[in-house]
């Protein structure tokens, strides 16, 4: 799809139906293309209270980024206006390649369906422990650590294919994005009864996971 595509679709109101207020997702193909641009494009629905600098800091990209892809000329935003989120401008060759596809397996085996800003903060809290004294100091560790990531333990971790989407969301936590704000654990209120998770103190949920300290 080309970007003159999506606005000219967006700007018609033929675009509203594919994103519920608030939610993430790739474009069909992962990509929107503006001349010799290639944008690995998210798109998000504008909700009350959303500003161009809040989405920045959400997404891990910046302002003049969002408004160059968006053909803004200000700051202003409407309710439901659907908006291009591109990649931050950071050159993905700046980070480790092994530690990209680690922390992209690991986010796509825990969180695989959930709402993008749910993957980054999965990455985020992997490597909230890998700063903390608390856990090991290297991604690889803090992952095959004995009994605390399933996906390692099921086998899950090596079965999942992992599309961009996935590397995406590795690389904004790795460029710093932390939707949690430090949080070290993280468990889906559904599907456990562990007592430690359950009295760990709650920072906030996204999507069908709990994350806490």
């Amino acid at each position: 799809m080309l970007l003159e595509d999506f606005w000219r679709k967006n700007r018609a109101g033929l675009m509203r139906t594919v994103v519920s207020t608030g939610l993430a997702l790739t474009i069909a193909i992962g990509v929107l293309a503006a001349g010799n641009t290639a944008y690995a494009a998210l798109l998000h629905r504008v909700e009350r209270g959303d500003t161009l600098w809040r989405l920045s800091r959400m997404y891990g990209t910046t302002v003049s980024r969002i408004q160059a892809a968006n053909h803004l000329s200000g700051h202003l935003i409407l309710v439901d206006q659907m908006l291009v989120i591109p990649e931050a401008s950071a050159d993905a060759g700046e980070f480790d390649p092994r530690s990209v596809e680690l922390l992209a397996r690991m986010i796509v085996a825990e969180a695989e369906g959930e709402p993008y800003l749910g993957m980054v903060a999965v990455g985020a809290v992997i490597l909230n422990r890998v700063e903390s004294p608390r856990f090991p100091d290297t991604i690889w560790s803090v992952l095959f650590q004995r009994g605390q990531f399933e996906p390692i333990a099921n086998g899950r971790f090596w079965r999942v294919q992992v599309g961009e989407i996935g590397r995406r969301a590795a690389r904004a936590a790795l460029a710093g994005v932390d939707p949690t704000g430090g949080a070290l654990f993280f468990f889906a209120p559904r599907k456990t009864s562990n007592r430690f998770m359950w009295s760990r103190p709650v920072i906030m949920d996204i999507g069908n996971h709990r994350f806490t300290n």
